[in-house]
């Protein structure tokens, strides 16, 4: 756009006396005079100062890929080499770091809220018929770590009304026109109008809540449906590839065909296990257990490790392949005690959790304090380890602590129970809530657990086919390698490396190597399909129960048939 001042005479006015009246005409930038010659200084010159303030703009990011593929070309003329050309054509998204990184962050910030959204509509909407705000639901959240993204969120809208000096209402508008999750948005933007408006905010808000905890049960559903996706695309990728790969490379080995298999092994296979973890990550609703392993966990598995690993190649000369698998079992053993102990305990918890709801919401329709409920609940008959964390709890409380403390001090990692604690806590300081707020979350809770059951059926095929990959990659190659072997005996030995275009070594040795790659890629893959099934069936990396198993079977299935 480009401004002109321009001064147009008048008339001289009876009462202002004004001659004349300066005008501001602001016109579009293609109505600028083009009599100017064409300078190429002067474009350069500009898309230079466009490229300091803006980063690059499109002509040069087109530059830089023109000159990275022009790169590519010219390696692949020099070299033969596939690793080279691949780490090369990696540096042809660096001008798109930026661009992708803020939309991951973005992506990111947005799932993360949208998990907790629901549990946060629901405090509020329990703490609305209190008389408590919207505004107020933030502040106490900011000040705990229950809601780990949405605190980061009740901070930012905190700076924005303190250091840009608005009134609360305004801040959250002007903080959910910028979010890019559009269900927190419209859950702010809808609130204030209401409360513009004079409308009812306390229904507002168990309608809004009831929306989003539908709208996490079909993303439920939905993962649940297209479960089978995952499963058959890991069975694609790392079973019938590597497969059909090993076969071919033992009937026509030569080098390039070794090369190959350093590009599978150590680049393709990895890429491929971390766009599926990636993917899973992204389509996996919310899960609940918070479990990391304690230190003494992550000493043993790591000293279990290094000591099995030094044992088997220094003193009892196993090969390195056989090193490798048992100290990779030696890692993940304890590591897999310690989660499966830990998912044990919080699935009993949460299986009991929707019959304490229910209990709590049928006395809050009778006129008890939740205080009241909550005792009496605990002469109710629970499974053991639910019974023993009410009681425990309420002790506590007579001393001086709250739920969700005693939740944290008993260690409990569910996040669904700590997050059910700290609105009871609410609840008995403010006195609100009621009993459909209680069928709200029970109902969840149910439908959560009938949901997370369907995962695990659903994929239960997929997981045996898992555990039995390394077992039919290992007896395919035996096969081939025995019928190899049939056909090679009548045949001179200088022949046969003739044909398979082995010079710089002997057949013998190149089908040595070949059989290496191949029994290092079906360790490889092992790993890579133990690793997809924890993420899909469990939602985390620190389920190693089912890479435990492929390991376990692969170290069996090369020792006896390869």
């Amino acid at each position: 756009m480009y401004l002109f001042l321009k001064s147009k005479r008048l008339r001289v006015h009876k009462r202002s006396g004004l001659q004349s009246i300066k005008i501001l005409i602001v016109l579009p930038k293609e109505s600028k005079k083009l009599w100017r010659p064409f300078s190429f200084r002067t474009c350069s010159r500009k898309s230079e100062v466009k490229v300091r303030k803006y980063g690059l703009t499109r002509f040069t990011k087109l530059y830089v890929i023109a000159f990275m593929a022009s790169l590519l070309v010219v390696a692949a003329i020099l070299t033969d080499m596939p690793l080279p050309l691949l780490a090369l054509s990696l540096l042809t998204i660096a001008p798109y770091t930026s661009i992708l990184h803020q939309k991951l962050s973005n992506s990111m910030r947005k799932s993360r809220v949208e998990n907790e959204l629901p549990f946060f509509s629901l405090l509020a909407s329990a703490l609305s018929h209190a008389g408590q705000t919207l505004v107020k639901v933030f502040n106490v959240v900011a000040e705990t770590k229950v809601f780990s993204a949405l605190r980061l969120e009740a901070l930012y809208l905190r700076k924005e009304e303190l250091f840009a000096s608005r009134d609360p209402i305004t801040a959250m508008n002007i903080y959910a026109q910028r979010h890019p999750s559009r269900l927190l948005s419209s859950l702010i933007l809808g609130y204030t109008s209401i409360i513009k408006s004079g409308g009812d905010a306390t229904k507002y808000l168990e309608e809004k809540t009831k929306d989003l905890f539908s709208i996490l049960k079909d993303k439920w559903n939905n993962f649940v449906n297209n479960v089978s996706i995952v499963g058959e695309a890991m069975l694609a990728l790392f079973l019938i590839t590597p497969l059909m790969l090993s076969m071919t490379t033992l009937v026509f080995a030569s080098e390039v065909n070794i090369a190959l298999y350093e590009v599978i092994i150590f680049g393709l296979i990895p890429l491929l296990s971390s766009t599926t973890l990636y993917f899973i990550h992204i389509t996996r609703p919310y899960e609940s257990m918070e479990y990391a392993p304690s230190k003494k966990v992550v000493i043993l598995s790591l000293s279990s490790a290094i000591t099995s690993i030094v044992l088997l190649i220094l003193v009892i000369n196993q090969s390195l392949l056989n090193a490798i698998i048992i100290s990779s079992i030696a890692m993940v053993l304890p590591l897999s005690i310690s989660y499966e102990r830990e998912k044990a305990r919080i699935l009993k918890i949460e299986k009991e959790l929707p019959r304490f709801l229910r209990y709590l919401g049928e006395h809050k329709k009778l006129g008890f304090p939740i205080l009241t409920s909550i005792e009496r609940s605990s002469n109710e008959h629970y499974n053991k380890t639910f019974s023993s964390v009410i009681k425990t709890a309420l002790s506590r409380m007579r001393v001086g602590l709250s739920l969700h403390q005693s939740a944290i001090a008993l260690r409990v990692r569910s996040k669904l129970c700590k997050m059910i604690f700290f609105m009871l806590d609410n609840l008995i300081e403010t006195g609100g809530g009621s009993p459909a707020t209680f069928e709200i979350v029970a109902s969840y809770l149910d439908d959560y657990n009938v949901q997370r059951s369907k995962v695990r059926r659903s994929l239960y095929l997929y997981s045996v086919l898992g555990y039995l990959s390394p077992l039919m990659l290992a007896i395919c190659l035996s096969l081939t390698t025995s019928f190899m072997v049939n056909i090679g005996e009548p045949l001179d030995l200088d022949a046969m490396e003739g044909l398979l275009l082995s010079t710089s070594m002997s057949f013998q040795e190149e089908m040595n190597l070949v059989m290496f790659y191949s029994k290092l890629m079906i360790i490889v893959s092992s790993i890579a399909i133990g690793a997809i099934l924890g993420k899909a069936v469990d939602g985390t990396l620190f389920s190693t129960k089912h890479l435990l198993i492929c390991v376990a079977v692969a170290l069996i299935s090369l020792n006896l048939l390869l």
